[in-house]
C-alpha cells in the first residue's frame, strides 16, 4: 500500500480506492445502516417504550430553537462584510416557477457511532413525497447551472459536485502532505467536526448569503417558502409521533439540501484565507504549513479565532471531543505537544485519523489502514466459515 501511494499520481488514484475493495465479500460488514432503535438515553432516563421513543426523537430532532433578533442582526452585520469580496454582477438569478408547496417530512434515523442509546449519534434522514421531490430537483437544476456558471462554489469543495469525491479530496490531502514532507517543512492539519451541521443552519442567515451570490428576489421568495410552515414525524414500526414545526436546518435525504449547504458553508474558505482548506460537505480539513515547529503553531493559534468566529455568527457549533490535530514532517528530534488550546478546548494530537474512510497517518505508511483491512478480512472470513 506505501508503494501504491508512493508513486500515486491524479491517473491511478482510482488504486486507493480498488484496494479497499479487494475481496469486498470478506470485507463488507454484515452491519445494517438502519439499526433498530429499542431504547435512548434521555435526560438521564432510558426510555424504552415505542410510542414514547417516536416523541423524544423527534422533540430531540426539532430542539434546536431559532437564533434571537440581536443574534441574527450580529450574523448580518458580519456576512456584510464578509462578502464585499465577492464581485457579483447586477445579472441576478432567476427561477422560471413562483410556486412552492409545503413540506412534511418524515423521519427515520441513522446512527453514526456505536453508541446506540446516546441521541447525538442519531441523524434524521427525511423521506420526501415524490411531489416534493420533483418540486426540489426543478429548482436543483436551476441552481446548479447558475452556481457552475459564475464558479461560486470553491474549488476546494469536493462534496455533492460533479467530477469531484471522496477519492478526489483524498489526493488532494495526499498531495499536500507528500510537499510537506518533501520539502522537510512542518505541516498541521486540524480535521474539524461540526455537530449537526446541516441540522443547524438558519434559513435566514442562508437566504442573506443567497442574496450575496446574486440569487433574485423573487427565487429568494421560492426558497424562503420552501423553508416555512416545515413539519416533522418520527416513525418507529407502527408508531408515529406527534407533528412538530421545523425552524432550523437543511433537510437530509432530499435533493435540495445538499447543495443548499454547499452555498451555507462556502465563505469559509475566503474567510480563513491564512489556512487552507480541503472540504467534502461538512468534512472539513484545514493546513497550516511553516518551517519552525513554534511559529506553525503560534499563527495557527493566532489564524484558528477567525474559524471560532465564523461559527459563532454562523450559529454552528465545533464538537472539540471529535476535533483533532496531526502534525506532519520528516525533521527528527521535534517535541510535539499533547494537545493544543482552542478557544479554551485542549484539541487532543493524534498520530493517525479516519478522514472519509481511509485512516490517514503522520508518515504516510497506512499501515493502521492496511492492518484494518486484513483484520476485517480475516474476521469476515472466519463468520463465512463457521456459518
Amino acid at each position: 500500500m506505501a508503494q501504491i501511494v508512493e508513486t500515486i499520481d491524479n491517473t491511478d488514484f482510482k488504486l486507493l480506492k480498488d484496494f479497499g475493495s479487494i475481496d469486498e465479500k470478506c470485507v463488507k460488514s454484515e452491519k445494517s445502516s438502519n439499526i433498530p432503535i429499542s431504547h435512548v438515553n434521555f435526560n438521564g432516563r432510558l426510555t424504552k417504550d415505542k410510542n414514547e421513543l417516536c416523541n423524544v426523537l423527534n422533540r430531540f430532532f426539532t430542539s434546536m430553537s431559532s437564533s434571537s433578533n440581536s443574534t441574527i442582526e450580529q450574523s448580518t452585520n458580519f456576512i456584510d462584510s464578509q462578502f464585499d469580496q465577492y464581485k457579483i454582477q447586477d445579472t441576478e438569478f432567476k427561477f422560471n416557477f413562483t410556486t412552492a408547496k409545503e413540506l412534511n417530512d418524515l423521519l427515520k434515523s441513522l446512527t453514526s457511532s456505536s453508541s446506540n442509546d446516546d441521541l447525538n449519534n442519531y441523524r434524521a434522514i427525511s423521506i420526501l413525497p415524490p411531489i416534493a421531490k420533483l418540486f426540489e430537483k426543478l429548482i436543483h437544476k436551476q441552481i446548479l447551472a447558475y452556481l457552475n456558471g459564475k464558479n461560486i462554489i470553491t474549488n476546494d469543495q469536493h462534496g455533492f459536485r460533479s467530477n469531484h469525491s471522496c477519492e478526489s479530496a483524498l489526493h488532494e490531502i495526499i498531495s499536500e502532505i507528500k510537499k510537506i514532507k518533501s520539502k522537510r517543512s512542518i505541516g498541521l492539519l486540524l480535521f474539524v467536526d461540526f455537530r449537526k451541521a446541516f441540522d443547524s443552519v438558519d434559513p435566514r442567515l442562508l437566504l442573506l448569503k443567497l442574496k450575496k451570490y446574486g440569487v433574485s428576489i423573487m427565487a429568494l421568495y421560492i426558497i424562503k417558502n420552501y423553508f416555512e410552515n416545515r413539519s416533522q414525524f418520527f416513525k418507529i414500526d407502527d408508531c408515529v409521533s406527534d407533528s412538530m414545526a421545523i425552524n432550523l436546518g437543511v433537510p437530509q435525504g432530499s435533493v435540495l439540501g445538499p447543495r443548499l449547504f454547499l452555498l451555507f458553508i462556502n465563505d469559509i474558505v475566503k474567510y480563513l484565507s491564512d489556512f487552507m482548506f480541503k472540504l467534502f460537505a461538512d468534512d472539513t480539513t484545514i493546513l497550516k504549513v511553516g518551517n519552525e515547529l513554534s511559529s506553525v503553531i503560534s499563527e495557527f493559534s493566532c489564524s484558528i479565532k477567525k474559524l471560532v468566529e465564523w461559527c459563532k455568527f454562523n450559529r454552528i457549533d465545533i464538537n472539540w471531543n471529535k476535533t483533532k490535530i496531526m502534525f506532519l514532517t520528516n525533521k527528527r528530534n521535534i517535541c510535539l505537544p499533547k494537545s493544543i488550546n482552542v478557544d479554551n478546548n485542549n484539541v487532543e494530537v493524534v498520530n493517525c485519523f479516519k478522514l472519509l474512510g481511509i485512516t490517514i497517518d503522520n508518515k504516510l505508511s497506512f499501515q493502521k489502514y492496511v492492518s484494518e483491512i486484513r483484520n476485517s478480512i480475516k474476521f469476515n472470513k472466519l463468520k463465512t466459515l463457521f456459518n
